[in-house]
């Protein structure tokens, strides 16, 4: 409150003292303007103004002392609020110390109890660890293990993954075969569907070439040599190579899955072959070529002296026989000429003719013949293939795999079932032959002979 009041005083005081000397200074001025009476008019002038400044001054500091005193109103019943709150602060204040005092009176009895549990719960806490570093050592055994199985299933799993991929190009390869051959089929449909409808054409404008040049015994036969071959073929050429297809392909996909099996089987016994026997093998070729070298050498030389003598002693008479031959060849061809250039000049027409009538069977045969090949040639390679890397693989095999032994191997193995399925078709019992009861047993009686002579004596 002191401190308040001489904020009032000071406040009051400055203007006061700010009023007076500005007064003394105009006291002073007018001394002065009496003193100088030639210029009193306009420092009366300026007089004039300063005081009106000076109103105009004292007037502004009334109205800013006024809002001072407001706001010091204000702040003295906002001090008295603060004054009350720092009471009841203080007071509660008071109230927590007690508190707390008593308090750590009770807190020392409670830490003692919890330190107590504390204690107690740690050594149930370090139990717990003890047991849990056991669990975890015992899961990370049975982690190890389980990492083991795993990488066992792991290797099982790539193992049958590549068993599948190899069983899935099996198949992969099978349905082309199986979609090739129905394509074939279809093919092979459409154009006997076609060779019908063109045979059905082409027989109308026949019928007259026929007419001029074939008897008619000849075309009858033709016609019923036609319609046995193909009725032939529809009963037993069709379903046979239709069984023979699908047996070829059961058999390569047999073959096929069996392989792997194959070489589990063969493949020790090829180690005790690589380790023991061939370099016995070779041992024992070594010395007989050693022990032979020598003998071949010596037969060569003998067959090579022989040869030219041969050669030298033949030779004359081959050329004596040759001049005593040719002109007798010449000769016969001179006679021979005439009758040869009329044998020609008469089937001439009948060979056009017989062209003319066979082109378009011909077209049909050059064709079929020009699909088969192709197809035969694309399969002969992949056979052909497979034989070289299969020769290549094993040590035993390998000088065998040349060019010229894989082609004809491959050409046998795909020449082998045809010649198995025509043995087929073509097989028959064979007849008993009767016995010939008009043998003559000479021996017989003559033995019947000897013993009547012999009882006649």
């Amino acid at each position: 409150m002191a401190s308040r009041n001489q904020f009032l005083f000071v406040s009051f005081l400055l203007p006061l003292i700010f009023v007076k000397f500005t007064l003394a200074d105009l006291a002073s001025q007018d001394a002065v303007v009496l003193e100088d009476q030639n210029d009193a008019e306009s420092l009366a002038k300026t007089a004039e103004l300063k005081l009106h400044q000076l109103k105009l001054k004292i007037s502004s500091l009334e109205t800013s002392i006024e809002g001072q005193t407001g706001e010091l109103e204000r702040k003295d019943g906002s001090i008295q609020q603060l004054e009350k709150v720092i009471e009841d602060k203080s007071n509660s204040l008071a109230s927590l110390q007690s508190a707390v005092r008593s308090l750590q009176e009770k807190g020392s009895l409670d830490v003692q109890e919890k330190i107590r549990d504390v204690n107690a719960r740690v050594n149930e806490l370090e139990k717990q660890i003890v047991t849990l570093k056991k669990e975890i050592e015992a899961q990370s055994r049975k982690k190890d293990k389980l990492e083991a199985q795993a990488n066992v299933a792991e290797k099982k799993i790539e193992g049958l993954n590549l068993k599948f991929e190899n069983l899935r190009k099996i198949n992969d390869e099978q349905k082309l075969i199986i979609r090739n051959a129905q394509r074939a089929l279809r093919v092979a449909e459409e154009e006997m569907l076609k060779a019908k409808l063109e045979a059905s054409s082409v027989t109308k404008k026949l019928k007259e070439v026929r007419q001029g040049w074939l008897p008619p015994w000849i075309s009858a036969h033709l016609v019923h040599f036609q319609s046995f071959f193909i009725t032939q073929w529809n009963e037993h050429g069709r379903p046979t190579l239709d069984l023979t297809i699908l047996k070829v392909s059961f058999l390569s996909y047999q073959v096929l899955n069996k392989k792997s099996e194959v070489e589990k089987l063969v493949q020790p016994h090829l180690e005790t072959l690589r380790t023991k026997w061939f370099p016995t093998i070779k041992e024992h070729c070594k010395a007989f070529v050693d022990d032979f070298h020598p003998l071949v050498q010596s037969v060569s030389t003998q067959a090579i002296d022989y040869y030219h003598v041969v050669h030298s002693t033949i030779k004359p008479h081959v050329i004596k026989i040759h001049e005593v031959v040719d002109p007798y060849f010449q000769e016969t061809k001179m006679v021979m000429k005439p009758y040869i250039d009329q044998v020609s000049d008469t089937a001439k027409p009948y060979l056009d003719k017989a062209l003319l009538f066979l082109r378009p069977y011909t077209k049909k045969v050059f064709r079929y013949h020009r699909i088969v090949t192709k197809n035969v040639q694309i399969y002969h390679s992949r056979v052909q293939a497979n034989l070289h890397k299969t020769l290549k693989n094993y040590e035993l095999t390998r000088p065998l795999a040349t060019e010229r032994l894989v082609w004809f191997m491959a050409s046998g193995l795909m020449v082998l079932p045809m010649i198995v399925l025509f043995r087929i078709l073509l097989w028959k019992e064979p007849k008993k032959r009767p016995r010939s009861t008009n043998r003559s047993h000479a021996r017989r009686r003559a033995k019947r002979v000897h013993l009547q002579e012999k009882l006649t004596s």
